[in-house]
């Protein structure tokens, strides 16, 4: 991992995203996770809005697989670590991590299709291959 970029973002747990037993509801992981992922697409100069009107294309996830560890709490301050593991010509192979301190709460492998507005699969954009390499 560590010939790896690795854009990391913070998230602050909320009672809106914990379960009547008081941790975090296994889908508002994923939401942590996209968040993760749009906020690093941000940081490297692109927002959805750019990719639609500039590039023309999309992104959707394909599939995800995420392996909970151990519960996240309210009021933890979690950071979501973002890595590209390889891309191919019209997709993402994205990894994602959720730490509480060390403390690894969970972990995702996605695939990411870049599609044009009919929804069938584009080409990567060279210009963001470039910022997350």
């Amino acid at each position: 991992m560590s010939d790896k970029k690795i854009f990391k973002h913070p998230i602050r747990v909320y009672i809106e995203d914990t379960d009547a037993a008081g941790i975090v509801y296994h889908p508002n992981h994923i939401k942590f996770f996209e968040r993760a992922r749009t906020e690093m697409l941000r940081e490297c100069g692109f927002t959805k809005t750019l990719l639609e009107e500039k590039e023309k294309v999309l992104f959707v996830i394909k599939t995800i697989t995420v392996d909970y560890k151990t519960p996240a709490f309210m009021d933890d301050l979690l950071e979501v670590h973002t890595f590209l593991e390889d891309y191919k010509p019209t997709r993402f192979y994205f990894s994602q991590e959720i730490y509480r301190s060390q403390t690894l709460i969970a972990s995702a492998k996605m695939t990411v299709v870049c599609v044009n507005k009919t929804y069938r699969p584009a080409s990567l954009p060279q210009s963001l291959i470039d910022k997350l390499t």
